[in-house]
């Protein structure tokens, strides 16, 4: 279902591509975080293939993108190095800031592409040969999709080889943004807002609200729905931050049932972040849709933007 349900996304992000209709949220976004999460995202094959993944830093480079995008195009790119490099292999990723430009490289030491397949190895539905298919699998559509991506945001990704069994070095480079990336200006508070956070995961809701109490805010815990409106009823709140989904029923279900009753703003937090998921959360009263795994700095601008607008 997991196959599948990826499959069905990445062919609408090709229509949307191709319809010129896929939009982009941008934000200062660091790329060594995008880069830290999109291994973490990659970390089951790299474990299961054991592979040596070394990565090297050259500056804080800060860009303008779309979060979960950019983390999609980072993680294809990343997924491409692991799903083709034997056991044991090795991935070296490397990013470096030039005047205008954060660039990362990422070169494995894998089974290599022929000049012939370089010049197709970003075509929707190519594989370098159908043996590869039959022995790898997919279609071909994330190289595709993630080429797409970095050009949306005014970049370029590029493939390198020198041929069979001597590897590949994928290199995306992106506008840099002139500014270092900073965490958002706090805002004078003359209370402390109440955020209700709802999420099924026991750790993740513990880490989120201790993030946030550590930023001030006050915070109760809900794991579902049920429990979520109890609270709602019986005490004030000025968030709700909800994870989609619930064991009971969806957050989208939760905050239809919370704006009923209470003016209370509410933010989403899912895996997921198409454009129907973010339109299905504007419609059931959800201010802002964000993509875990949350970056820290993204879920604070977030807050603040709902909390005071």
């Amino acid at each position: 279902v997991e196959l599948e349900t990826k499959l069905i996304d990445d062919l609408l992000d090709v229509s949307r591509i191709r319809a010129g209709t896929l939009s982009l949220d941008l934000h200062p976004v660091g790329i060594a975080t995008a880069l830290a999460e999109a291994i973490e995202l990659c970390r089951p094959l790299i474990e299961a293939k054991a592979l040596e993944v070394t990565v090297e830093p050259n500056g804080e480079g800060v860009v303008r993108a779309d979060p979960p995008r950019l983390r999609q195009i980072l993680w294809n790119v990343l997924k491409n190095a692991a799903k083709f490099t034997p056991r044991g292999g090795s991935i070296a990723i490397h990013s470096r800031v030039t005047d205008d430009r954060v660039v990362v490289t990422v070169t494995d030491s894998g089974i290599g592409i022929t000049r012939d397949a370089l010049a197709h190895v970003f075509d929707a539905f190519e594989q370098a040969d159908p043996h590869i298919t039959q022995q790898f699998g997919g279609l071909g559509l994330g190289l595709a999709i993630s080429r797409s991506l970095a050009e949306l945001h005014g970049g370029t990704l590029t493939a390198e080889s020198q041929g069979p069994d001597l590897g590949a070095t994928f290199t995306l480079a992106l506008p840099r943004l002139g500014v270092p990336l900073t965490a958002p200006a706090p805002v004078e508070m003359t209370s402390h807002p109440r955020v209700l956070v709802v999420d099924d995961h026991d750790d993740t809701a513990d880490i989120i609200a201790t993030l946030l109490e550590v930023k001030g805010y006050q915070v109760a815990i809900a794991h579902n729905v049920a429990d979520a409106l109890a609270q709602v009823t019986t005490e004030e709140f000025d968030l709700l931050l909800s994870d989609i989904g619930l064991p009971d029923a969806s957050g989208y279900d939760l905050m239809r049932q919370v704006r009923e009753q209470h003016a209370i703003k509410g933010i989403a937090m899912s895996g997921w972040g198409r454009d129907e998921d973010i339109a299905r959360g504007r419609a059931a009263g959800f201010s802002e849709h964000l993509v875990k795994p949350l970056d820290l700095g993204v879920l604070m601008s977030a807050i603040q933007r709902v909390l005071h607008t």
